[in-house]
């Protein structure tokens, strides 16, 4: 599992994870500099076997490598969801049942790591 997650009680933090094995990995947290709820934005990450990159429209903001955990490295699946829930106030904020929550996609893609030569890479 590779995360790129916006917590609701700050959307202006962008929040990477990772997890191998079960076991999950912090490479930590990114502050935007905008809010992420406010205008769309790029978001992404690459999954290389050495490294995980995370983006945002188009510009590295986080690396996690082999010396903070392993790297996954078993096929996986793209989800997206908002997750509610009551045991992570400290981490999330109160979750909040009298007004409806919402997540917004413009587009997804997937481009294996074969075809990477024509897409453009991150950069710094």
């Amino acid at each position: 599992e590779i995360d790129i997650e916006f917590v609701g009680n700050d959307t202006t933090i962008l929040d990477m994870t990772f997890y191998t094995d079960g076991k999950g990995y912090d490479p930590g947290k990114v502050k935007l500099g905008f809010d992420a709820a406010e205008e769309w934005h790029v978001y992404g990450f690459e999954w290389t076997p050495e490294s995980i990159v995370w983006l945002v429209d188009g510009k590295e903001v986080g690396r996690a490598t082999a010396k903070l955990g392993p790297i996954p490295s078993v096929p996986g699946e793209i989800m997206t969801n908002v997750w509610a829930t009551q045991n992570a106030d400290g981490w999330a904020g109160p979750f909040e049942y009298s007004k409806p929550i919402q997540a917004h996609y413009d587009w997804m893609k997937w481009t294996p790591l074969a075809d990477m030569k024509s897409v453009p890479r991150a950069t710094k």
